[in-house]
């Protein structure tokens, strides 16, 4: 059997274009909720584009991957067509790997971000039977399954972890499928909304998870109370997380006193002084050592999954890799600032968010790893 391929390059015109009021009366007729919106209103963003590319696709499974992504299997595809064809999954979602871990500190820290998110966290919520949030790029989706949910939401900035929520509120089955994409982690902090860095990103997912809360109250209704739950619980869970930065900014300090503590008792005891007397009052107060254990937890937690994320990517992708070993110690003795700094872009989607924000951020991704995977 031959398979030919065919590329259409598709470009997404301007919202006064006629061909817009089609699409939002197609999605209307689909049962989409968020067709009333104002076509005007629409952001320039990457939700808008999928809603209109879909609607010049052709094909039974519909795949997204960004430009600047690597696919790292050949056989990807086939292996997503047989989960989904033969296996009878809706949907499937792969893993994300960056590969930049020396363009700076910040590109090496996010691939232990990642590694938690899409090789620990995510497969453990889905034999948790709890919604898998698809990511924005690596997932595949049968077309007769996102036209019954009336595709993306366009106004959304996280349209993949809407979706995904939508996907297991209504009974679909997402799966998670054993290959690797890569690319590119922002190297700066902060840059412009066009050229956006790690906080730009950041902000935009805090933001779009903010307000994909708000935007399934019009889908609730519709899914069964235990679906309701397991969305409900895990929303929470990413919530939650929004405050581990400040938390850290008082537990952190505390966690370094404990340590001192602990190393310096044994000396007090036999040298016969008083070294550590004036910390020990701090934790007189069982809410603040409490609070130190638990950010010790943390830190140990992420400092593993961060050495194990980097490992996996560095072995998998870059030929010596055993001689790289200092990048792991670096990003484990520097993880809880990266925590820490988490907190910038949790203020500016809060900022944001408050203003009524609806503009799209984008992320930079320079393409300097397109070619050769194995030579950085």
């Amino acid at each position: 059997m031959s398979h030919e391929l065919s590329v259409i390059d598709v470009v997404v015109p301007e919202n006064d274009d006629a061909t817009w009021n089609v699409i939002i009366q197609q999605a209307k007729e689909r049962g989409a909720r968020w067709a009333d919106v104002d076509v005007a209103q629409l952001p320039h963003s990457k939700p808008r584009a999928l809603t209109y590319a879909l609607s010049k696709a052709t094909g039974e499974i519909v795949t997204v991957v960004d430009a600047e992504d690597v696919q790292g299997d050949p056989l990807v595809f086939r292996k997503a067509a047989q989960c989904l064809q033969v296996d009878h999954y809706d949907a499937v979602q792969g893993r994300l790997r960056f590969v930049n871990y020396k363009d700076s500190w910040l590109s090496l820290q996010a691939i232990g971000d990642y590694a938690f998110w899409f090789a620990w966290l995510l497969p453990r919520v889905r034999l948790r039977g709890l919604p898998v949030a698809l990511g924005g790029t690596c997932y595949y989706i049968r077309r007769d399954v996102l036209n019954s949910l009336g595709g993306w939401d366009p106004t959304n900035v996280t349209e993949d972890l809407e979706l995904g929520l939508r996907l297991y509120g209504y009974g679909y089955r997402v799966g998670i499928i054993d290959v690797d994409t890569y690319e590119e982690s922002p190297k700066t902090l902060l840059r412009t909304r066009t050229e956006g860095g790690w906080a730009n990103q950041r902000t935009r997912w805090i933001r779009g998870t903010i307000y994909t809360v708000g935007r399934l109250g019009m889908y609730s209704g519709d899914f069964p109370l235990k679906r309701r739950f397991g969305i409900g619980f895990l929303l929470f869970y990413y919530l939650l997380g929004f405050f581990v930065p400040f938390l850290s900014i008082v537990g952190y300090p505390l966690m370094v006193i404990s340590l001192l503590i602990a190393v310096l008792l044994p000396i007090e005891l036999v040298a016969g002084t008083s070294l550590i007397a004036s910390p020990l009052p701090i934790f007189n107060n069982p809410w603040l050592a409490a609070l130190s254990v638990f950010n010790m937890l943390l830190l140990v937690g992420h400092v593993l999954l961060t050495i194990r994320g980097i490992a996996g990517t560095v072995g998998k992708t870059i030929h010596g890799a055993a001689e790289k070993l200092h990048y792991y110690g670096l990003a484990a003795l520097t993880i809880m600032f990266y925590w820490i700094l988490w907190g910038l872009p949790v203020l500016r989607a809060l900022w944001q968010t408050l203003r009524g924000a609806r503009f799209w951020e984008k992320t930079l991704h320079e393409g300097l790893h397109h070619s050769v995977l194995d030579r950085f």
